[in-house]
């Protein structure tokens, strides 16, 4: 026994024995940290977290390292090495799926594979030109987005500024979601006509209507929100291009000469009657939007134009007219004198 004892001591001696146990003790701790750093890797979420909801499309057949990758970049977890540990030590690949998924404030990587369980659909959804924000409104509550109470309430101060247009939205898209994706898209389309001013100069035919040189060469300018509540009256007024550039020549012409527009959608917009349905209390009406009373454009759109008819207000076709009516085809009938107007309201609309 002795023996041995000498054989022990002389192959490890007592300084060899302390640098074994140190790098026992080394690699235990090495091993304890590693371990302590992959949990707090997969518990808590990185910093600092994302202040709303995020969003990963991830396409079908995309592979587990592609995914871990995505959601680095979104900020969703801290390493794709973690993520793919504890995916393959839970057996839970089955749960990287395609689809688009929405994640709502900072979570842990289990929490992120419990969001990933089931993608979020998409809907297509077709906004036409000249809808105002209670079309809209009433068109998305039939879609099982929200209430119409609702988007109305968020969306009533961008009147004008919704681009009407199809779109591809998550079914479970907010009002504001879907508002901030409308107001990007009309930034986006329409930023050639506001780029350098938002200021733009009409050049209006002259009149024998009006004094000598009032109107005849002048350049006006109005601005472009004046632009975009011209546009929105055109929707609501005239069919076709042609006839909104007519109508956009006669209601300029009208605001130069300090006529009143006598728009009817304008009134519409606010009583919600059709304009043969409209009262002569409808027409007294004390209303930022009665073109009737108030002298000039209305105090804001009054629907959701499209280009054709920013691209009508802002060029407007030269005539002689100063009057148009509808008739129950929808057609437009253009008169120069007020003698000629009546005569067509009486053959056209009574």
């Amino acid at each position: 026994m002795q023996f041995f004892l000498k054989i022990k001591d002389y192959f490890i001696t007592p300084e060899q024995r302390r640098v074994i146990v140190a790098g026992a003790v080394v690699a235990m701790l090495g091993t304890a940290g590693f371990l302590a750093l992959w949990y707090l890797g997969v518990i808590f979420p990185p910093f600092p977290p994302q202040s709303g909801p995020v969003i990963v499309a991830v396409e079908k057949g995309t592979h587990a390292r592609a995914i871990a990758d995505k959601l680095v970049a979104k900020n969703l977890i801290r390493s794709p090495n973690v993520f793919l540990g504890y995916v393959k030590l839970v057996s839970r690949e089955g749960l990287l799926r395609s689809g688009n998924f929405v994640f709502h404030g900072p979570l842990s990587i289990p929490a992120v594979l419990a969001a990933m369980k089931t993608g979020v659909g998409e809907k297509s959804i077709f906004i036409p030109e000249g809808w105002a924000v209670a079309d809209i409104a009433a068109y998305l509550e039939e879609q099982g987005f929200f209430s119409k109470e609702e988007f109305t309430a968020a969306a009533l101060p961008y009147e004008g500024y919704l681009f009407p247009d199809t779109y591809r939205v998550f079914e479970d898209a907010s009002s504001e979601d879907i508002i901030a994706l409308m107001r990007s898209n009309f930034e986006k389309k329409t930023a050639e006509i506001r780029r350098g001013s938002y200021e733009v100069e009409l050049r209006l035919p002259a009149s024998p209507k009006l004094q000598r040189g009032e109107l005849g060469g002048q350049a006006r300018k109005y601005s472009f929100e004046d632009m975009v509540i011209m546009a929105s009256l055109l929707e609501r007024e005239a069919p076709s291009l042609g006839d909104r550039k007519l109508v956009a020549g006669i209601l300029w012409k009208r605001i130069e000469a300090k006529m009143p527009l006598q728009v009817d959608a304008s009134l519409t917009y606010v009583t919600g009657r059709a304009s043969r349905w409209l009262t002569t209390d409808d027409l007294a009406l004390d209303s930022a939007y009665n073109t009737y009373r108030r002298l000039g454009l209305p105090a804001g759109p009054i629907a959701n134009p499209g280009l054709k008819s920013l691209e009508a207000a802002l060029g407007p076709t030269p005539s002689p007219y100063w009057y148009y009516l509808s008739d129950r085809e929808g057609l437009l009938h253009y008169s120069a004198t007020f003698e000629e107007h009546r005569e067509k309201k009486f053959k056209y609309v009574r």
